[in-house]
């Protein structure tokens, strides 16, 4: 940086170039490394929940593949009219975090739900359910109470006839207070109890805290997606965020620092550095401070020369034609000493010129040679010899007829 405020020099900015240049790696790395947590997203934490999910955690994973491979492609090539779009993308992306909570959160719980009423049909879902409320510690969608509510055994393994099965018979469907063993908790100091869970009188040394999990499965996977997928996504955003800006902020520096030492004449001069075009930075002058001097010093003399000249020729001229009486009128009318510039002075010139080299031309060879319209010259036409002309002979004019007198009756008689 230079010995001013907000003035950077040559090697200034060649040192701030090569620190932008790592900063555009770093950032291309970033959206690499986007890319693969996407990924990640995707094939590795989904694959644990898909079954639940119903395929509506996708469009985040989607995104942000789509966002790293823009940003590593941008960074790289070094596109710096894209940084502005990329600072856009990216807050969408948070904003999308904070929306795909909600989704989220209805997709588990709707899954659990559903996975509940397939249990004792559906093979594949029976051993999802399972490994899910063993993993994520969890019975039931929102509690055990749910598994209370379904019948989630088949009546094909029980023996219908018997009394004690058919006072839970309801339409034909088994509905009691029991459980899968998936839901019984580890950590229990006594064997679970997953049958009559709601007859106390059945059991001894149960407890307060039971044998089973008291947490849903929808809150345990809510909690697992946010703390493994939402809150890192958007903490990752935030800081590219805070990258292209930087990234912005470093190119407009270097601009306006180039840009004010080439205004100077001066491209190893120092330059003024700024980002808003209205800062205080902005209103510094740019360059080598001895040559904007000098070249402000220059300019000065030679405005101030001007004016002499134009002052003095024009009371010179106004004395001349009119006596110095026009003069002082004219200079109590214009303090400033400048006379006002004629319009189009420099095509009157050039119009005097062409007269008199017309008027040369003409007192040389005549008359001046005849162009067409595309500027060439006309041949000369041959002259076709002149018909002579009849001479007409003068009409004879007729002499007027007198007008006869009126006769009256005794002249005519006489």
């Amino acid at each position: 940086m230079g010995g001013r405020c907000c003035t950077m020099s040559h090697a200034g900015r060649a040192r701030l170039s090569s620190f932008a240049t790592v900063h555009n790696l770093l950032t291309s790395f970033a959206g690499k490394v986007l890319v693969s947590w996407a990924l990640f997203i995707k094939f590795g934490l989904e694959s644990r929940v898909s079954p639940v999910l119903n395929n509506k955690g996708g469009a985040l994973s989607y995104y942000l593949m789509a966002l790293g491979s823009l940003i590593f492609f941008v960074q790289l090539v070094a596109i710096k009219a894209m940084e502005v779009i990329m600072v856009i993308l990216h807050i969408s992306g948070a904003i999308l975090c904070i929306v795909h909570i909600k989704l989220v959160k209805d997709a588990f719980h709707t899954g659990v739900i559903a996975g509940i009423k397939l249990y004792r049909d559906k093979i594949d879902m029976k051993q999802a359910i399972d490994k899910i409320q063993l993993s994520f510690r969890c019975c039931g969608a929102s509690s055990m109470e749910d598994w209370f509510k379904n019948s989630w055994v088949s009546l094909t393994y029980l023996n219908v006839k018997h009394p004690d099965v058919e006072k839970y018979l309801q339409n034909g469907e088994f509905i009691k207070d029991d459980a899968p063993f998936s839901c019984c908790d580890m950590t229990a100091p006594r064997p679970c109890v997953h049958h009559d869970v709601l007859n106390v009188s059945a059991h001894r040394f149960v407890g307060t805290r039971g044998t089973l999990y008291t947490e849903g499965c929808s809150y345990a996977l809510i909690t697992f997606w946010k703390t493994y997928v939402i809150y890192p996504t958007f903490v990752a955003l935030i800081i590219l965020i805070f990258m292209h800006l930087v990234s912005i902020i470093l190119a407009r520096l270097l601009q306006t620092s180039l840009d004010g030492a080439l205004d100077a004449d001066d491209p190893l001069g120092e330059g003024v550095a700024y980002c808003c075009y209205r800062s205080p930075c902005s209103i510094l002058p740019s360059g080598d401070p001895s040559k904007v001097m000098a070249k402000k010093a220059a300019a000065a003399e030679t405005s101030t020369e001007e004016t002499d000249y134009t002052q003095d020729s024009f009371s010179s001229a106004a004395t001349d034609s009119r006596g110095g009486d026009f003069a002082d009128q004219w200079e109590t009318q214009h303090p400033t000493g400048r006379e006002p510039r004629e319009r189009n002075s420099s095509r009157e010139r050039t119009r005097q010129n062409d007269r008199r080299e017309g008027k040369k031309k003409k007192g040389k060879k005549g008359k001046r040679d005849k162009r067409d319209k595309r500027g060439k010259k006309k041949g000369k036409k041959k002259k076709k010899p002149k018909r002579k002309k009849k001479k007409k002979k003068p009409r004879k004019m007729k002499k007027p007829k007198r007008p006869k007198k009126f006769k009256s009756k005794k002249t005519r008689r006489r």
